[in-house]
This record gives structure tokens, C-alpha cells and sequence, in this order.
């Protein structure tokens, strides 16, 4: 269990896309190369930004993860949950196609009582256990300008959410816009979570907000990874016995 390795994105934006290809259809061609897409979406009010809002749960729906709306002050209170919530999240979607196959679909609610527990606690282990590969996408378009000191904050708890965990975890960070590419990685691939407090000096806002293309352009630096470690990911209930 202990060298399965379950892979995310996790998308931190306002919604306000304006540039390139559509970011729920670049998150359906990411969900089916095997990299589930999980979004936060920061508003100034949760009374405004219903375009954008509406936009933040497609993606995550089209991405086959789990997105969470917060106002611009809750973001960095939010980020250490959130990553608790979206890895047991993953390894559910990852089960979740398992089950299917092995129940024929059937609703895992059919199962005695004893098989749905085994079923509980084996996602609970994958969940702490298992080894992390997460990049972390981040918007610093000209929208993003007044949540910067807040998006600081949030990569701060994201490091000490990835701390918490008992198994490995490999992080990389890639903020969008970059200055001359799509997206620049700033943090590349990662075990020294420590490295996140030197790249918080570059978290300037610039420019338009390409968030389908920066969508495509982290799924091709994962890509690698992703056809390597897709199978894998398949085959985590090899062991389970119904």
C-alpha cells in the first residue's frame, strides 16, 4: 500500500477565465489521462461572482474532484481540510472504479454491512498512507490582484497539510499566467515541502486568466508520471475480496 501513488491537481482561482480553450473541457481531457482535477475558488463576496462560481464547479465536476467556494478571507483557514478532503476524495474516485468493475455496477450499497466497512477502512489507509504526487495550480491573473496576501497564507497551510500526512508525498507548484510560457514552475517536483516559503515572492499578479491551456500545460508536465502510474492506480483493490 505504502508505494501506491495517487496523483491531483489542485486548482486555486476566482473562475474568471478569458483566455484559450474552455477549463471544463481541458479538465475532462485531464480526468481521462488519469489525474483527478480538485478546485478552490476564492471570491471577494458569496454574494457576487455567480459566472465565476458556476465555472469553479464545472471544472471540478468535469476534473472528477471536489470543489469548495470560500471567501477571500477564509482561504488559508481552508486549505489544510480541503487537502485532507480531496486526497480521501481521489482515492474514492480511484475505488469507486474498482468497485464498479468487481460489482458489475452494482451499488456498493449492496453490500453486507461487514464489506462496506472493509471498504471504509481500506480508504482510510490508501488516504494516510499511501504516497501524494499533487501539483498545485494557482491563478495570479489581474483578478487575483486584491487575494494575493491571502493566497500566501493558503500555501503556507498547504505545507502543513502535507506534513500531517504519514506517507510520502511529492508536491510541485506552477503558477498562471507565466511570464513566458502558459504556466511557470515555480516548485518543481518536490519532498522538501519546506522549499514553498522561497517561491512566495513570486506570487505577483499579471496579465489575463488562461485557465484551459494552464489546465493542459500542468497535465503535460505531470504526463510522464501519469501514463506510468495510471495502471496502478487501477489496481487498488487487488487485494480486496468481496
Amino acid at each position: 500500500m505504502k508505494d501506491l501513488t495517487f496523483q491531483q491537481m489542485v486548482l486555486i482561482t476566482d473562475g474568471y477565465s478569458n483566455s484559450g480553450i474552455s477549463p471544463i473541457e481541458a479538465a475532462k481531457v485531464v480526468f481521462q489521462q488519469g489525474v483527478i482535477i480538485h478546485v478552490i475558488g476564492i471570491t471577494d463576496s458569496m454574494k457576487k461572482g455567480v459566472q465565476g462560481i458556476a465555472e469553479i464547479k464545472e471544472i471540478a465536476n468535469a476534473g472528477g474532484g471536489y470543489s469548495q467556494i470560500v471567501q477571500m478571507e477564509e482561504v488559508a483557514k481552508t486549505m489544510e481540510l480541503f487537502t485532507k478532503k480531496t486526497m480521501n476524495h481521489t482515492v474514492q474516485q480511484v475505488v469507486s472504479q474498482q468497485l464498479m468493475q468487481i460489482l458489475k455496477n452494482q451499488s456498493i450499497y449492496s453490500l453486507p454491512p461487514k464489506e462496506r466497512l472493509k471498504i471504509g477502512n481500506l480508504i482510510d489507509q490508501l488516504s494516510e498512507y499511501s504516497q501524494l504526487k499533487i501539483l498545485l495550480l494557482i491563478d495570479r491573473s489581474a483578478s487575483m490582484t486584491k487575494k494575493m496576501e491571502k493566497l500566501k497564507e493558503a500555501i503556507y497551510d498547504f505545507q502543513l497539510s502535507i506534513h500531517s500526512r504519514a506517507g510520502d508525498s511529492e508536491v510541485a507548484i506552477a503558477f498562471f499566467p507565466g511570464i513566458s510560457n502558459v504556466i511557470d514552475i515555480v516548485l518543481p517536483w518536490t519532498k522538501e515541502i519546506s522549499q514553498l516559503n522561497s517561491i512566495l515572492s513570486r506570487l505577483i499578479p499579471r496579465g489575463n486568466t488562461p485557465t484551459g491551456p494552464a489546465i493542459l500545460a500542468s497535465l503535460e508536465y505531470m504526463l510522464p508520471f501519469t501514463k506510468s502510474l495510471y495502471q496502478r492506480q487501477r489496481g487498488a483493490l487487488d487485494e480486496f475480496v468481496i
